[in-house]
This record gives C-alpha cells, sequence and structure tokens, in this order.
C-alpha cells in the first residue's frame, strides 16, 4: 500500500455568504475549497477525497449530513424554512483522502483534516403593506383597504400575525363615520367601507400595525374621500414604514 506522510493532508476552507447574519428563508451554502498538499498535486482527482458533512442536533448529538447531499459534496445547501430562527447551528465536515486503488477505497492513514463552521439564523423584519396605498374614492363607492399581503418572511404560512388598525384626520382628528361616531376598526386583515360610510371631501389616514410576537411593523394609506362619483387619482402603491 502506498505510505501517507502528515504533508499529504489536504487543506480545506470555507466560505459562506458574507452577511453579518443569515435568515430562514434565504437559500445559503457553505462552500468549500480542497487543496492538496502532496508533491504529486498535479495528479490530484477530487473523487479520492471523503467528504463528510456533520451537525450538532438541539441534544448536542451529532447528525450525518452526508447522506443526504451528492457526491462530492463539496457545497453544502442550507434550505430556505429548515433552520430555525434565533439560533445558532455548527457544523463540521472532514476531508479523508482515500486509497481508490482497493474496492471499495479505504482511508489513506494520516490524511485527515477537519474544521466546524458557526453562525446565527436571525429573525426577518415583518412586512406590513395595504393594497393600494394612498388613493382618492368615491362617497358612493364601497371600497377596501386590504393588508393581507402583510408577511412574516421566515413563516411561508403567514400564521400568528395580528392586525391593528388606527385612523386620524390629516389635522389630527380622531375619525368618525358619516354619522359623526366614533370609527370603530376590527382587528382584521381587511377592512370594508359601505358607500356613504365616511364623510366626503374628508382625508383619513389609516395606519396598520402588523405584530408577531416581540417584532411589528407599520405601514399608512391616505384615502381621501371626494363626493362626486370621479374616478380614482393619485394612486400608488405605499411605501413601507
Amino acid at each position: 500500500s502506498k505510505t501517507v506522510s502528515t504533508y499529504m493532508v489536504p487543506n480545506i476552507s470555507y466560505s459562506i455568504p458574507s452577511k453579518e447574519q443569515l435568515y430562514r428563508w434565504q437559500d445559503n451554502s457553505i462552500g468549500l475549497s480542497i487543496i492538496p498538499r502532496y508533491c504529486d498535486a498535479y495528479d490530484y482527482d477530487p473523487s479520492t477525497v471523503r467528504i463528510e458533512w456533520l451537525q450538532n442536533d438541539t441534544d448536542s448529538h451529532l447528525i450525518d449530513l452526508t447522506k443526504f447531499l451528492n457526491a462530492p459534496a463539496t457545497a453544502l445547501t442550507l434550505v430556505p424554512f429548515t433552520l430555525k430562527q434565533n439560533n445558532i447551528y455548527r457544523f463540521y465536515v472532514k476531508a479523508q483522502l482515500m486509497n481508490t486503488t482497493n474496492d471499495p477505497p479505504t482511508p489513506l492513514p494520516y490524511s485527515q483534516v477537519s474544521l466546524d463552521v458557526s453562525f446565527a439564523i436571525a429573525e426577518s423584519d415583518l412586512v406590513a403593506w395595504i393594497e393600494g396605498g394612498d388613493r382618492q374614492v368615491s362617497q358612493d363607492t364601497p371600497f377596501t383597504l386590504d393588508g393581507s399581503k402583510s408577511k412574516d418572511p421566515d413563516d411561508p404560512s403567514n400564521s400568528g400575525l395580528n392586525y391593528v388598525w388606527t385612523c386620524t384626520l390629516i389635522d389630527g382628528r380622531a375619525c368618525t363615520d358619516s354619522k359623526g361616531a366614533k370609527l370603530t376598526l376590527p382587528s382584521t386583515p381587511i377592512l370594508n367601507f359601505e358607500r356613504r360610510s365616511l364623510d366626503p371631501e374628508t382625508t383619513y389616514r389609516f395606519i396598520l400595525v402588523v405584530s408577531k410576537g416581540q417584532r411589528s411593523k407599520s405601514t399608512t394609506a391616505k384615502i381621501k374621500v371626494i363626493a362626486t362619483d370621479a374616478p380614482r387619482s393619485e394612486e400608488h402603491t405605499s411605501e413601507l414604514q
């Protein structure tokens, strides 16, 4: 069999996205660079290196991830929504030179190297959104304020979102309906307004606050009610606050 000295141990390094934090919804990858150290490096064949990926689970047990990867497994792709936010993950990788003249291949002695990489999965900011944004509406036309496209980027199901609507007039006064009563808004993603339910020639400022746990995000839409059945104008998408 071939004699292997310690200088034949391959040199490996890793690369992860150059960001301070990784997020659950992102498709991230840990890439490996493998450089042979032995003299006949020009004969280097990547297939002679066996790569193993392992990860510590919540009970500090090592999980072998190699079986989920395609050989030679020089990159570990972190599929979106598989890692939990507010957790620190530690991955281990081992590179072992193999004697491919044997069937099956066997490890060459003293030719294994390993390293580990840790990173945190951060919570994403919520996205608050009112469809249609600032606009004019006719007093004689029903309309809706739709905040249902607000989302939690870390949760594709958007479960657990809370919606709170408030309203003030442009001059700072409290909002009232066309009968002079204080405007009461339900905690639902969509608000429906009947025709002639708001005062004409009045601009209302509606604020939507979307929250989940300790996170919250707000956005605003200004609605001007006009007395005639004129078409909407100055319509644009509201910017996130």
